[in-house]
């Protein structure tokens, strides 16, 4: 004995003490039979109660006024002496420079990071419920539906590519399948019958517009609870040569509907949203990459982050117009113009490629420049 308490045994690694309390207070255990006595800490009759628990192969206290939940010897030193968790452990024999033995695992590392991978199947059903519903009223028969079309046609997108692309219209603030949504275009990003996220369009007349009483305003694109950021139109990556880069959804697919049919536009929705790594690799893989984010400097930065993940990407500039929709509102020949971007040289490369380029862009009719970042512009000549 180190003191007048009789010790058992002192389990180092877990640091949980078996230690003689029955025989210290005079109290015979047999087993796991509970036995009550008076508190050695309050006084007081038969509140005291020690048994034996074998799982934890340790005698176990408690008293119903003064610490009513069970307790080790540890905690009976710390409460005996006044004395906090190290000291009662020294007390009790503990070598706290001894390591441990760690009482949870950590848990597993997910196979896959949780952004490159769709939403729960749950989700996408609630999801899909969404689009029928909005592409049914999108297509139905009153005024509101008509002059929802009428504004998608006059963007330039034909009914064929509504239909393709899946765009509805969801007429007023509600949940459909438990998913909210704001009032406003419905468009779904859905890669290989995956549907990864829907975002709504709002109305130009209620962009600002205060919603759940005030604490905030609505914006131009709205998202729903649980949505991923998928790569639109990745799906048609795989029988392409040439990708096209979109600021956003309405831009991917007026470019579809335009581009040869050899090129595929993607777009994440934004021009600057990061590319997680399953995206970087599909981009990678790509023959030719070219960006036509819009005429502004949020297009070049976007641009140049890209060209950091991707660093054979070409930066494209519709001629006149901040993006494709205002060039072709213009009266812009978009169709021309994707096919001209999209049939320069693709096998050279580097010093090669860049000759071949502006021989190309000669004969084309644009007067191309290098910048001093490095970018190429080619400006349509005067004719």
């Amino acid at each position: 004995m180190k003191t007048a308490l009789a010790w058992a045994h002192m389990d180092i690694q877990n640091l949980l003490p078996t230690y003689d309390l029955a025989g210290q207070l005079g109290i015979n255990l047999r087993g796991n039979e509970t036995k009550h006595a008076p508190c050695p800490f309050c006084g007081g009759v038969d509140r005291f109660a020690i048994k034996y628990s074998g799982p934890a192969n340790k005698q176990i206290w408690m008293c119903n006024q003064c610490h009513p939940t069970w307790g080790d010897a540890i905690e009976f030193v710390k409460l005996r002496d006044g004395v906090q968790f190290k000291n009662a452990v020294l007390t009790l024999g503990g070598d706290l420079t001894r390591p441990q033995k760690p009482t949870m695992k950590r848990p597993p590392p997910p196979a896959a990071a949780d952004y490159d991978t769709p939403p729960a199947k749950e989700w996408q059903a609630a999801a899909n419920d969404v689009i029928h519903d909005c592409e049914a009223y999108l297509w139905g028969a009153s005024p509101k539906a008509g002059a929802a079309r009428g504004y998608l046609n006059g963007r330039g997108l034909s009914d064929e590519t509504i239909k393709n692309y899946r765009l509805g219209y969801n007429n007023g603030d509600r949940k459909i399948s438990g998913l909210w949504l704001f009032e406003g275009f419905t468009i779904p990003t859905i890669i290989y019958s995956d549907i990864w996220q829907i975002r709504t369009r709002t109305p130009p007349k209620h962009i600002g517009r205060t919603v759940f009483n005030g604490d905030r305003t609505l914006s131009k694109y709205e998202g729903i609870t649980g949505n991923k950021i998928g790569l639109m139109g990745a799906d048609k990556l795989a029988m392409a040569h040439t990708a096209i880069l979109c600021a956003g959804e309405f831009e991917l697919m007026l470019a579809q509907q335009h581009a040869p049919t050899s090129v595929a536009c993607v777009t994440f929705g934004s021009e600057t949203k990061k590319l997680s790594l399953r995206w970087q690799i599909a981009l990678r893989k790509i023959t030719r990459l070219i960006v036509a984010y819009d005429n502004d400097e949020a297009g070049d930065k976007g641009f140049f982050a890209v060209r950091e993940i991707v660093p054979g990407a070409l930066r494209a500039r519709v001629p006149k117009g901040k993006d494709m929709g205002e060039y072709l509102a213009g009266g812009g020949d978009l169709t021309t113009w994707l096919a001209d971007i999209t049939s320069t040289p693709a096998t050279a490369t580097g010093e090669p490629f860049e000759a071949a380029l502006f021989e190309w862009l000669d004969t084309a009719g644009y007067a191309p420049q290098v910048e001093h970042d490095g970018r190429i512009l080619a400006v349509k000549a005067a004719t």
